[in-house]
């Protein structure tokens, strides 16, 4: 599999610690660590002493599963920081930080994990980490997608198909988006599983956006219609029979 392509999100997890102290960052930064050898958890720690520095880094690589934000810092503040990221992703973990509680109420209006009040207590810190795992069980499934330009984060139900054209693959989204990545459509497959089937050597179709099959077309439910190969076609069919009576069995 090609690492540099795609990544399941729950390989590694990935943590930014966004605080203007050196030394408030050197004391998560050790309680994230004793937290995780722990737990049996292989972390990547990354440090920012001002939002905007988070900001550049985010824009180019959203490896990222949950922030800490001190909420008082020069320049943009944990709060304005985490409105920004809201906009970008329901599903990422913030943790606010802060000597004061006025904005307790804020944390709660962007569905912040926890509040923690400084001086940072271990064991407080260490239920809120357990809280975020048990949090990420139920979260859509996603992978990470490496275009030219930024790791991007994919929700895996959004994807409506795959398309191979030489070195390259194609991500076709719900929203019309369209990534490309350097990678083979057997890279996908074995991650995505089992709701996704290669219907043409250069295509890999989410099975659960398939409305019917026209002849060898698969027809999804954005209009589109995704070639199948003459050989494809007996498993393509079952694989479409299967997939749709587990959906009316839910």
């Amino acid at each position: 599999m090609i690492k540099t392509a795609i990544e399941r999100m729950f390989d590694l997890l990935y943590f930014a610690i966004v605080e203007d102290h050196d030394s408030e960052r050197q004391l998560l930064r050790r309680y994230l660590e004793a937290w995780a050898k722990s737990h049996g958890e292989e972390l990547v720690i990354r440090e920012y002493p001002t939002a905007e520095a988070f900001d550049f880094d985010y824009s180019q690589d959203k490896r990222v599963d949950c922030a800490l934000l001190d909420i008082q810092m020069p320049g943009k503040s944990g709060v304005e920081l985490a409105r920004s990221l809201r906009e970008k992703d329901q599903n990422l973990a913030l943790i606010f930080i802060t000597g004061i509680v006025d904005y307790i109420q804020e944390g709660y209006e962007l569905e912040a994990l926890h509040y923690l009040l400084k001086p940072v207590k271990e064991a407080e810190l260490a239920r809120c980490l357990d809280r975020f795992i048990e949090k990420r069980k139920t979260m859509p499934a996603s992978i990470l997608v490496k275009t030219d330009d930024a790791y991007l984060k994919v929700q895996v139900d959004e994807i409506l198909y795959l398309e191979s054209e030489r070195n390259f693959l194609s991500l076709h989204l719900k929203n019309q988006r369209i990534l490309l990545t350097r990678a083979a459509l057997q890279d996908f497959k074995n991650e995505l599983g089992d709701s996704f089937l290669i219907c043409h050597r250069s295509y890999l179709v989410n099975l659960k956006e398939v409305e019917q099959i026209v002849g060898r077309e698969l027809i999804l439910s954005s209009g589109e219609r995704i070639p199948i190969s003459r050989r494809k076609l007996t498993e393509v069919n079952d694989a479409f029979i299967r997939q749709h009576k587990k959906g009316a069995s839910i």
